[in-house]
């Protein structure tokens, strides 16, 4: 896949963690930045407890281009609020201040 912005082609790299090399993902990025990043998303949502968002964990990624070029990464996270607010259409008038 290309972005048609920055041309740049989608390529798949192989990421680990440092401390545990057995576990190998596949993930497909347009750069070794973005590989770690959606694998640290992916590994949180799968783990069900967001230790990276949470900051109770900070792992080092190990992460192969198809061309054998090695990078390292330490992924953090952060917690965003999200707030919602709905109109209400009831009949009672608004209290007024």
């Amino acid at each position: 896949m290309v972005d048609k912005l920055t041309g740049w082609v989608m390529q798949m790299f192989q990421v680990w963690r440092e401390d545990d090399p057995s576990h190998v993902s596949k993930i497909n990025a347009f750069d070794a930045e973005e590989a770690a990043k959606e694998w640290a998303r992916v590994d949180d949502w799968n783990s069900a407890e967001y230790a990276i968002v949470g900051g109770r964990e900070e792992p080092t990624l190990v992460v192969q281009s198809a061309d054998n070029i090695v990078r390292r990464f330490t992924v953090t996270g952060e917690s965003v609020p999200h707030y919602m607010a709905r109109e209400r259409f009831d009949t009672e008038e608004a209290p007024h201040a």
